[in-house]
């Protein structure tokens, strides 16, 4: 199976649990859900990950004596500043994806996932805000939400394997257009195609400089302008500055692009609340290099 069919494939199951459930509803709990399956599978490595560096001779973490490493072993992968420091987010062990499927068939599972999504929130302040946390009032038929996670389930985030961050950012991206495409324009609000913020991003080759997106939506130009200055960088082997601005006027919309931020270990200013750029100027003294 392709990558474009594997992510068809998911869409398709995803998208047929939602039942009476507007797609512009359903989008927030199925993108939240994908998040906390990405976070669970990267946390899960983070600790092969610190396991290889007490065994390397070469790590600032090596610990010589093999039977003190094992001692000390646990302490470490339980330790929070060794996830942080590689951009890892902390996420308990009872919040987990899996552990949270395996719960799936009891009644307050809905309740469940909301405790979940609070606690991630609370334990790591770069999502304070950010987390879908209505599960409880979602319209959903009873046992919907554990298929839903079943499905998500299929997806593996192995950053082993490949750049896990690019392949959230797809799966994320793809089911973001296949909701707008549901959902048509609804308040004036439109989807922008990754086709067109690439080539939006190729023309304004922004590398060095202050960014800002009136109307950010989702962060997708925040996203794709981070990855032309990384790449651009590698290209003539200086590090490019971006500063990234922005304004959203839909709160829900607001909150996806924070995420999407955060997932690709990106820092931005979206002011202190969603609102118009024309009535609600969160950046009223802003002098932007790329607009």
């Amino acid at each position: 199976m392709t990558n474009q069919e594997f992510k068809d494939t998911l869409w398709e199951a995803a998208n047929a649990l939602r039942g009476s459930v507007s797609a512009a509803e359903y989008k927030y709990p199925v993108l939240g859900l994908i998040f906390l399956k990405y976070v669970s599978d990267l946390f899960e490595a983070q600790a092969d990950v610190i396991r290889q560096r007490l065994a390397n001779p070469k790590s600032n973490l090596y610990i010589e004596d093999e039977e003190i490493r094992e001692e000390n072993e646990d302490s470490f992968i339980n330790d929070k500043i060794f996830y942080e420091a590689d951009n890892i987010f902390w996420v308990p062990g009872d919040v987990r994806f899996e552990a949270l499927l395996a719960k799936a068939a009891n009644a307050d599972f809905p309740q469940k996932l909301d405790k979940a999504m609070a606690t991630l929130e609370a334990e790591n302040p770069s999502l304070k805000g950010v987390l879908y946390r209505d599960f409880g009032r979602l319209e959903l038929e009873e046992g919907k939400l554990g298929d839903l996670m079943g499905i998500i389930a299929k997806i593996d985030f192995d950053p082993a394997q490949h750049g896990s961050r690019d392949i959230f950012g797809e799966v994320y991206e793809y089911f973001l257009g296949q909701f707008a495409r549901q959902e048509g324009a609804r308040a004036g609000e439109f989807y922008t195609p990754k086709s067109v913020v690439n080539l939006l991003v190729e023309i304004l080759a922004p590398f060095r400089g202050t960014i800002y997106d009136p109307a950010c939506g989702s962060g997708g130009m925040f996203v794709q302008s981070a990855k032309f200055k990384d790449a651009h960088a590698k290209q003539v082997g200086k590090k490019g500055d971006l500063p990234i601005y922005g304004q959203e006027l839909m709160a829900d919309t607001r909150r996806l692009c924070k995420m999407n931020l955060a997932v690709h270990g990106l820092e931005g200013d979206l002011g202190k609340t969603y609102g118009s750029t024309f009535t609600n100027d969160q950046h009223h003294t802003l002098r932007a290099d790329y607009i």
